[in-house]
């Protein structure tokens, strides 16, 4: 799976950032424009760096209302089991095209700390692209 993330830059007036996320394996790829802000992957960002090291449930990180919006996102990490297995899934839906996408796969918690720090690092308020490959 490769994940990239790219932010146009924040709108000078309203603050909000166009985002497009694209998902994609050897097969199959899902893109995504959404709108937010240049800090709502930061509160995902932290947990991701310390991850598996608290003990809580999945971390997420969702965005639109799955029944009302015109698009959704969720991006989960989860340790599967207690040997350390991890899961990592993104599931995308457009309903302006009727089109939504599920990716999930095993990842190592180096890459899922990797990915938190480039989300950490990324200044989203300027045109920028992260890309996350575990």
């Amino acid at each position: 799976m490769k994940l990239r993330i790219h932010s146009s830059g924040e709108d000078q007036d309203d603050k909000m950032v166009s985002f497009m996320l694209v998902a994609e394996t050897d097969t199959h790829k899902s893109t995504l424009k959404f709108y937010g802000y240049h800090d709502d992957f930061k509160d995902f960002a932290s947990e991701l760096e310390h991850f598996p090291f608290q003990e809580k449930g999945p971390i997420v990180y969702e965005t639109g209302d799955w029944k009302k919006s015109a698009y959704g996102l969720l991006l989960k990490v989860e340790l599967v089991d207690k040997a350390g297995h991890i899961k990592f899934t993104v599931q995308t839906r457009d309903a302006t095209n009727n089109e939504s996408a599920l990716f999930a796969g095993d990842v190592e918690a180096m890459s899922v700390t990797e990915l938190g720090r480039k989300l950490q690092n990324a200044d989203f308020r300027h045109k920028s692209e992260i890309v996350w490959q575990p």
